[in-house]
Parts: C-alpha cells; structure tokens; sequence
C-alpha cells in the first residue's frame, strides 16, 4: 500500500503467515526520502512450550535495531519462563527476567531473576513445605553479592502451637531478627510463651 502525505511519501508492506499457534509476521515502511523501518515477529506453541521473537529495525543512528524474546516451558507444576530486550542504547543494552516453579501449594520452589541496565543481577528463592497447620518457609535475595534471608515455621496440634520467625541481613547492626511464640494446653489450663 502507498500513502501520499504532504512532503513525503510512504510505502507499506505487511506479511503474515501461519496459525494463531505458529506463525510469523513482518512490516516494512519505505519513505521517499529513503529511510526504511521494518520489524518482525515469530510466535510458537508446541506441546507445553511457547516462544517469541520480535525485532524493530529503525534509520535513527543509535536506535537501529531492538530484539526482544519470551519463552515459557512446562506446566502449572513445573515450569520456567523467561522474557529478554535487547536494545542498542548504551548503557541500556539489555534487561531480562526469568521465574522457575517446581511443586505444587503445600511443596514447592520458586525462584526469580532480575536483569536490568546499571543494577546488579538480583534473584529471588522462596520454598515452602506444609499445610496451614504445619509448614517450613524460608525466602532469600541476592543483590549486589549480599543476601537478605527469612523463615518461617509453624505446627499447630491439638495440644500445642508452635512458631518461629528468623531474618538475617548483611547489614550491621540488623544481622539477625528472631520471633518465637508457644502455647500449650487447653481454655482452662494453658501457657502461652513469645
């Protein structure tokens, strides 16, 4: 398709081939005075895996090409996703991020990747196991080579509760905070301790 505009002319072309489970796409703008812009996409689902690409070309010194990709494998249960841009802007080259899942809600592991221009790497952990009345949960981040972490326990029987919190920091003077708490018997003979 050609578009006329008042002093400049534009030329369109747009390409699309596949199903809405596979398939691929591009676009291309030819202006007169000769600049072009093109971008491009490819998207995927097989089985329990998908993934995406996508690229925009541009004439502008600096700001010629950007990528970005997205990828997820797995299932509810057990799964890993992950998202890229790369961009030729200096010092904002590339930001990503990636989750993983293994378990399910009374046993599982979740971790998290962070990748942004001029911040560490930051990752993220949490892993839980119980139910409400019994469980073990501990979390961590990693930022900067230094390592915030947590936990959490609980048990709750018919006779005694139990809980306790923990976190420990790198930074001095709050290396270590702990929670304790107890109880024991029944609405006329009980002790409750924190």
């Amino acid at each position: 398709a050609k578009l006329q505009i008042p002093r400049e002319e534009y030329s369109l072309k747009v390409k699309h081939k596949g199903t809405w489970t596979d398939f691929s796409n591009s676009a291309d703008i030819d202006l007169s005075s000769g600049s072009k812009y093109s971008g491009s996409s490819t998207f995927k689902i097989a089985g329990d895996k998908i993934t995406g690409h996508a690229t925009l070309q541009t004439p502008h010194q600096g700001y010629n090409r950007f990528t970005a990709d997205i990828a997820h494998e797995g299932n509810r249960r057990n799964f890993k996703s992950s998202a890229e841009l790369n961009t030729p802007i200096r010092g904002y080259q590339k930001f990503a991020g990636e989750i993983e899942h293994k378990g399910v809600l009374n046993d599982f592991t979740t971790s998290a990747k962070i990748t942004l221009p001029k911040i560490p790497t930051t990752t993220f952990t949490v892993n839980h196991r119980g139910n409400w009345n019994n469980f073990a949960s501990s979390a961590n981040a990693v930022y900067s080579g230094k390592t915030v972490e947590g936990s959490v326990t609980y048990k709750n029987d018919a006779r005694k509760i139990e809980g306790q919190a923990s976190l420990t920091t790198p930074y001095s003077g709050y290396e270590t905070f702990e929670a304790k708490f107890g109880h024991t018997g029944n609405m006329r003979n009980f002790k409750t301790e924190g």
